[in-house]
């Protein structure tokens, strides 16, 4: 974010929470233009993942025959989106 669309996005978030009992404080700080040569490796495009509990996983995925499509949809678009199609880890737990 540069510099200016940050004070832009602060001025306009003081005035939605001024006047409504919220505390708001400005912070200006710097940022470099280039990452330091200590910065970590970019994070891989599959990296997004998906962790599915086993008893709903036809809920999700639905079957040969009635396919959940919008899951199917939602899997595509951040496919489309990142370059890469996410994990689908199946056992995970829910509580």
């Amino acid at each position: 974010m540069s510099f200016l669309r940050y004070i832009a996005t602060t001025a306009v978030f003081y005035g939605i929470c001024s006047g409504t009992g919220v505390n708001v404080r400005s912070i200006i700080f710097a940022a470099p233009f280039e990452a330091p040569s200590a910065a970590s490796d970019v994070v891989s495009h599959d990296f997004a993942s998906f962790s599915w509990p086993a008893h709903w996983f036809t809920d999700f995925a639905g079957n040969a025959s009635h396919p959940n499509r919008f899951s199917m949809d939602v899997i595509d678009l951040l496919a489309n989106k990142s370059g890469a199609q996410p994990f689908i880890r199946v056992g995970g737990t829910s509580t």
